[in-house]
Order: structure tokens, then sequence, then C-alpha cells
């Protein structure tokens, strides 16, 4: 599925704020993949499910987190059992920023783009750890750096007006490139909501951006005031989730779609089935590891027998080997007795011959206990 984009994660971020708030973590996994379990508890549990760059949302499900990494233990020791503070998105990019105090102040900045990151951020700004180590732009995020926020953080959605989006269009205005990537480059909705305003405004999102723009700043000031009550849906092809959004789209009018009360509760569905996928395979692997072990070990146990069993047969051999020697001497010394004539003697000794091979030089015999 498609990465999050910018609008979604604020949309996110104003659903689950008031609700996680002053909670606290008491637990926190790293299940791989590129994704984490927050546990927090304010008067209930409240299980919060992060893919980087993909998802985060409010969760019931609870997948077998394993032993922890040396990235959960780093979290774990800074901020378990922390009070949330703040709960937030830089500006209008795709980074979401965790405030906890208790005994220290920290934070944990959330990069939704790119590979994705996660970085854990001391009162002075210095990283501590982070998920892994980054090179983009002249940017570096690994531990010692300081983190450097976008530059342009302080224009949000929530301040963003009237007079923002006029200034945004008539930039977009001056550019060569396409109306889509003109628009994308002054605003950072996604590119699937940008196209859709284009497309309400009876516009070519391929088409000249300098043509174009300036019939779009209705268009957007209505995308925004429709995003105040988001319509999360999934989009349907042949039963199987497409896409989704927070608001219709023209492109996939006529789709199958399921609506859903909270963006949370859509990305939940959207993602668990592969979360469900991922726990049934590990459970899988865990019940044919389980299976392979109780073989070995049954095995093991029949070599120890064999291993007892051949250790008596050899104690056996090695009491009567004094005997066994006589009797092959004796047979050695008239080879043309016959079977019977030889086990004559044999008996004398406790011995009896089953078989005597003289190609290979072969006596089989039974040691009498």
């Amino acid at each position: 599925m498609r990465d999050i984009t910018s609008i979604e994660l604020n949309l996110l971020v104003r659903e689950l704020r008031e609700k996680m708030l002053g909670s606290r973590l008491r637990k926190f996994y790293d299940l791989g993949n590129d994704s984490f379990r927050f546990a927090f508890y304010k008067e209930n549990n409240i299980l919060i499910y992060l893919m980087l760059c993909k998802t985060i949302n409010e969760t019931n499900f609870s997948e077998e987190a394993g032993e922890a990494t040396p990235f959960a233990l780093s979290i774990r020791k800074r901020v378990l059992n922390s009070r949330l503070t703040n709960f937030s998105q830089a500006g209008m990019d795709r980074i979401l920023s965790f405030g906890f105090m208790h005994p220290e102040e920290y934070s944990l900045a959330i990069e939704m783009f790119g590979e994705g990151n996660f970085i854990i951020i001391n009162k002075h700004g210095i990283i501590e750890s982070c998920y892994r180590n980054t090179s983009h732009k002249g940017k570096e995020v690994k531990p010692g750096r300081k983190y450097e926020m976008p530059a342009n953080s302080d224009l949000t959605f929530e301040n963003l007006d009237e007079g923002h989006i006029r200034n945004a269009v008539s930039e977009a205005g001056k550019s060569e490139s396409k109306l889509i990537s003109a628009i994308s480059s002054v605003l950072n909705i996604g590119p699937l909501y940008i196209e859709d305003i284009i497309l309400r405004a009876g516009l070519d999102p391929k088409g000249s951006a300098e043509s174009g723009v300036g019939k779009l700043e209705n268009y957007l000031l209505d995308f925004f005031e429709r995003a105040k009550e988001p319509k999360p849906r999934i989009y349907l092809k042949d039963g199987e989730p497409h896409d989704y959004s927070v608001l219709p789209l023209m492109k996939y009018e006529g789709l199958d779609l399921r609506e859903y009360e909270s963006i949370s509760l859509m990305l939940e569905d959207l993602y668990f089935s592969e979360r469900r996928k991922v726990e049934d395979k590990g459970a899988r692997k865990k019940k044919e590891l389980e299976a392979s072990i109780a073989k070995q070990r049954e095995a093991l146990a029949e070599l120890e027998k064999s291993a007892e069993r051949y250790s008596l047969i050899g104690k056996k051999i090695f009491e009567r080997m004094n005997e066994i020697n006589i009797l092959i001497s004796y047979i050695n010394s008239n080879k043309r007795a016959t079977l019977d004539e030889l086990n004559s003697v044999a008996r004398s000794y406790g011995i009896w011959i089953e078989a005597i091979d003289p190609a290979r030089k072969e006596i089989k015999v039974k040691i009498d206990d």
C-alpha cells in the first residue's frame, strides 16, 4: 500500500491527540520490518501501532514481539513510564513528534517519508539513538548530531489560511512544471489529493501550471474546509483494498468502498490482515520448529537406547573374547569341518555359530547370556 500523506497524518494526530496526551508509556515493542507497538495507559490501555511511512493507528491486536531489540531497549531506557506531554506533526511535513517528561525531557521524532526513521532526541536537541543512520541533502541523522526540524515547520494545517493558499497558488504559477508538480512543491498535501483538487476544477493534472493554476484557489479552500470533517474510506477492486482516502476521490467513483468512523479505524482494518499474516507465518514457523525439535528428541532417545544396547553387546563380546579367539583358531585349523561339527565344539564355549562366509571371511555367532 502507498505511503501515508501529510494531510492524513495531520488528521490522525487530531483524532488521537486528546486520547493520548497525559498517558504514560508502559510498554514498547520493536516488531521488526519497520513496525512498532506502543502501550500507553490513561484510565485504560491505549495500544498504538506504527509502521514507518505507512500508518500510525490505535489497535487491539497484539502480535508476538519476540526478544527486545537494542533499539527497543534504548527507547525503554529513556521514556518507559514517562508521561506523554506532546503529540504533534512538524508543520505540514510527514514528521511526528512525541514529547515525554519524567524524569528527563525526551522527544521521539518519527519520519514517515523516504525509508522512514525513528529518532530519540534529548532535551538539548541531540540525537541519542535512531532506528537507522541516514544522510540526505546534507542532513545527517545519527547519534551525537543535532536533530533539525524542517525550515518551514512553523506553517501548519491549523494556521494555514486564505492568504497562505493565495500565495502558494501565485508561487506555483511561476513554475514551468506540470500543474500537479507545481502545486505539490508549495502545498504538502499529497499528490493523491492535489490531483483530485485539479480534477474537480476541470483541469488536467499534467497540464501547464502557468495556464491553469489561477483557477485552483477556490478548490483548494474547499478542500481544506471539507477536510475538517473527514470521510475515511477504503476503495476496493475485486473485493480487495486498492487505495484509501480521507475524502471522496473523483478518480475512484464507481468503485466499491468501505466507509469508517475514523481514519485510525480505517488504517487498522487496512493493515490488520497483513499483520495477521505475519503473525500466522510466525506461528507456523514456531509450530514447525517445535515439531522438528520433538522429532530430534525422539531420534536422540532412540540413539541413546541403541548406544546403551551396543555398549552391552560390546561388553559381552569383550568378556567372551578369549573363547571367541579359541573358536576362531579351531575353525582355521578345521576348514573342512561342517557347520554342525563346528557348533558341537562352539557350544562347549557357550557360543552358537549361525553362519560362515568363507569368501568374505566372516563368521556370525550368537553368545549365550
